[in-house]
C-alpha cells in the first residue's frame, strides 16, 4: 500500500516485538504503526500474503498486544536484513484507542 493510498499516517514507534509464524516465535525490531499495520525489521525475507502474530509486549504508550496480520510487502536493507510491512486482521479496540492516541500526539508535536 502506498503512503498515498493510507488512510492513517505511519508512527515511528521503535520497540521489540515477537513475530510468530506457524507457532515458532522470533524476534523483530518495530519501525513504525499505523491503525491498519505495522513494517519492522528482520532477519528473514516473507513473502506477501504470508501469514503471522505480531506480539507487543506493551509499553508506556501501548497495553500488550497479539495481532493477526498478512505481510504486504519486504524490502531487503543493508546489512542482510529486511523490511516488512504487514496489515492488521484483528485490531482490538484497545489497540485502536492507544495507536490513535499516538498518531494525534505525534500530529500535535509536528505542529507546535
Amino acid at each position: 500500500m502506498s503512503s498515498d493510498a493510507r488512510k492513517f499516517p505511519r508512527v515511528p514507534f521503535t520497540n521489540a516485538i515477537t513475530i510468530e509464524v506457524s507457532g515458532n516465535p522470533s524476534p523483530a525490531e518495530l519501525e513504525d504503526l499505523t491503525v491498519e499495520g505495522a513494517s519492522f525489521i528482520f532477519d528473514e525475507a516473507m513473502s506477501s500474503g504470508t501469514l503471522l502474530t505480531v506480539k507487543f509486549p506493551g509499553s508506556s504508550d501501548m497495553e500488550p498486544a497479539d495481532l493477526m496480520t498478512e505481510v504486504v510487502r519486504c524490502e531487503p536493507k543493508p546489512g542482510g536484513r529486511y523490511s516488512v510491512a504487514v496489515q492488521f486482521s484483528d485490531a482490538d479496540d484497545q489497540y485502536l484507542m492507544d495507536i490513535l492516541s499516538l498518531i494525534h500526539r505525534g500530529h500535535t508535536e509536528k505542529n507546535k
